[in-house]
Order: structure tokens, then C-alpha cells, then sequence
């Protein structure tokens, strides 16, 4: 058994949710503490600093170099971390370089699944593997009890089979994920349901806004400078008009501008009035016709070009699509019954356009040309 009784070890809890993965490095957290209170009930590990060092676990805030100076002893590498490369995991080097300074004390560093740790035995072993034979580091699967750095061979060369061949799987995985990604994309779908209008029916708080009017109250009132930014003007105001924030407001008088100055803004606005009247159009009550079948085919073929309308480049989670422009068809131009009816496979019209595009001229996008990981 690698971890006894009374051994009383300094503990590093590492958390990591690979690419494709479902769930979240937080849910991690909520499993991995039951396992861990019976390790202290034997007195196998020593009391744990549940703070957070690395990644914002509630993702509020962005991740800085000064993450990684906090106090604690929970290493959170964050979501959609590779498990394959060893290169960009400054979290899990922070950890390394901690428990090395305890030297020769033991550190056992706790990992829900040994493929928290990675998915590659041969990249984690030229990371840490002088640390857990002949250094002062051990890895604990808090699933299977099995680790490295107890001096059980077998296990470790069991161990070394399971993450060879468990990484092989989880490519398989991630390209399956990588390519309904891509298709999708074909299909005229990026973005979420967030990243679309707040259309009637919608089911939100503000279904139904009135988007031309926000934009015109908003160039109405105009922007100021400060610190080279640009800054609508009365933006707690304006939100509340809009039963809205002022962050809202700020954002999406960008938006608007930005939409202006790339002459998508009126295609944009006129799109967004004809769904609401089509949506009302189906009858009863509007709720029910947006859940309906005919509106979902619309918005399935149509979210790449309400959330893009003047076309984007794609993040990196996407490997193929990072490279490119990708220019969605606007909705009217199709036609909404056309849509409501039918797969885009099935449209002659329907056509995403693809053109390979370079590091410098990513850099000449607007910013609602390149794709974000929040609404």
C-alpha cells in the first residue's frame, strides 16, 4: 500500500480537466475531498490549505503570473488543460518547485485519477521522474490507492501501461470532440445559446430586447476617453433602461460600433427584428415556438452568424479552425422558412467560407472577430 498509517505525509492536491472532457476541475474538488478526510483520519497525510493556487476554480478571473504565488496546497491546472505536453504547466511546475524546497521531507502529491497528473507516461516521467525515484516526491491516485515513489516497481510499471494505453484512448477522444467541433462549424453553429440575441420567447430575462433601440440610444449618448479607451457615455443609465448592467451596456455599445464600422450593423439588426417576428408568427404562446423544432433548425444553422456576423477566428481550441476566417451566411439571405425547414446539407445556398488566415493578420480582427470563452 503506497500511503501507511501514521505517516503523517505533506500533501499537494492537482486538479486538471482535460480537452473534451465534461464536468470541471471544481466537481473534481467536491470528490476528491471525502477521499482525502479518510487519508487524515489515518493520519496518512498531513492537514491539507484547501486554498487555491493556479487557475481561478470558480473561473471569474483571468489567470496571472501572481496565481501562482498564492498560499495553499490545492495546484489547480484548470479546464481544458492538455494532459500530453509537459510545455505551458506552469501550475503543475509550481507544485514540483514547492514540494522540491521540502527536500528531503516526502511530498505526496493527490490526484483523483493518475490521468490529473497526465496523459502521457513518458512526458510526466521526463518531468518528475528522478523526483519520485530517488527525490523526495510521490503521486497518490486517490481512486485506485496506487502511485509512484513507494518503491513497487510492478505497480509503477502497471501504472505506466494504464497511462500509455488510457492517453491513446483519450486522443481518440479529443479528435472525436475536435471534429463534431469542425463540423458543426459547417453546419453554421459557434458560439451557445448565450451568444445570440435575447429573442421573444427566448425564455430570458429580457426576451424580446429591443436591440435597434439600444443602439441608437446608445450612439445617441456617445462615447468619452480615458487611458486611450473608449467609454460609453451614461452606461448605468442606459443599462437600466434596458433592465441591463452597466458592463452590458459598455460592451455592447462596442458592439454596436464595431458592427457599424465593418457595415454588418443593419444586416444585424434587421436578422434579429425578422426571427422575433417569425418566432411570434408560429402562434400561441412565443415560449413554445422557440422551443419548437422549426425555430431550433433556424438558430442551429444560424448561432456562427448572430454571434459573428462580421465573420471570426476561432480559438485554439479548435486546431484546424484557429487558422482560419470563417464567414457564416446571414440568415435572410437564405430565407427563414428555408432554414426552419431544412438541413444546411441540404441548401444549395448554404455555404460557410473558410480562408486560411496568418498570425499578423489574426492581430488586424476586430475584437467581435475573434472568438471569446465568455458572453
Amino acid at each position: 500500500m503506497p500511503l501507511e498509517k501514521g505517516d503523517n505525509m505533506e500533501a499537494k492536491l492537482i486538479l486538471r480537466r482535460s480537452q473534451g472532457e465534461s464536468g470541471s476541475t471544481a466537481e473534481q474538488l467536491r470528490q476528491a475531498k471525502p477521499k482525502i478526510k479518510e487519508l487524515l483520519k489515518d493520519k496518512k497525510i498531513k492537514k491539507l490549505d484547501f486554498n487555491i493556487v493556479g487557475k481561478d476554480i470558480d473561473k471569474k478571473r483571468r489567470f496571472t503570473k501572481a496565481d501562482l504565488e498564492l498560499k495553499g496546497d490545492v495546484f489547480n491546472e484548470g479546464e481544458g488543460q492538455t494532459g500530453f505536453k509537459k510545455a505551458g504547466r506552469e501550475v503543475l511546475m509550481e507544485a514540483i518547485r514547492r514540494a522540491r524546497e521540502k527536500a528531503p521531507e516526502p511530498v505526496v502529491f493527490l490526484v483523483l485519477t493518475m490521468d490529473r497528473l497526465g496523459r502521457d507516461y513518458g512526458e510526466i516521467a521526463s518531468l518528475m521522474y528522478d523526483d519520485w525515484t530517488y527525490g523526495n516526491i510521490r503521486i497518490y491516485d486517490l481512486t485506485t490507492g496506487q502511485g509512484f515513489g513507494f518503491g513497487d516497481k510492478q505497480e509503477e510499471a502497471v501504472l505506466n501501461t494504464m497511462m500509455t494505453w488510457g492517453g491513446i484512448s483519450k486522443l481518440g477522444e479529443i479528435k472525436k470532440s475536435i471534429d463534431a467541433g469542425e463540423a458543426k462549424i459547417n453546419r453554421g453553429y459557434l458560439g451557445s445559446s448565450k451568444s445570440i440575441p435575447e429573442l421573444v420567447g427566448s425564455g430570458t430575462k429580457n426576451a424580446g430586447l429591443d436591440y435597434r433601440k439600444a443602439s441608437e440610444v446608445m450612439r445617441a449618448h456617445g462615447f468619452y476617453e480615458k487611458n486611450g479607451k473608449r467609454f460609453l457615455n451614461d452606461s448605468v443609465y442606459i443599462g437600466s433602461m434596458f433592465g441591463k448592467d452597466n458592463k452590458w451596456a459598455q460592451r455592447w455599445a462596442r458592439k454596436f460600433e464595431a458592427f457599424e464600422e465593418l457595415g454588418v450593423l443593419e444586416t444585424y439588426l434587421k436578422n434579429i427584428e425578422a426571427m422575433n417576428a417569425f418566432i411570434l408568427a408560429e402562434g400561441g404562446y412565443p415560449r413554445n415556438a422557440f422551443k419548437g423544432n422549426r425555430v431550433k433548425n433556424i438558430l442551429a444553422s444560424s448561432t456562427g452568424w448572430f454571434t459573428y456576423p462580421a465573420g471570426v477566428n476561432p480559438s485554439d481550441k479548435l486546431p484546424i479552425a484557429q487558422n482560419e476566417f470563417i464567414e457564416f451566411p446571414e440568415p435572410l439571405s437564405i430565407g427563414l422558412e428555408i432554414l426552419a425547414n431544412n438541413h444546411p446539407k441540404d441548401i444549395e445556398e448554404f455555404k460557410v467560407i473558410r480562408t486560411p488566415i496568418n498570425n499578423e493578420q489574426k492581430l488586424e480582427l476586430n475584437e467581435f472577430q475573434t472568438q471569446r470563452r465568455a458572453r
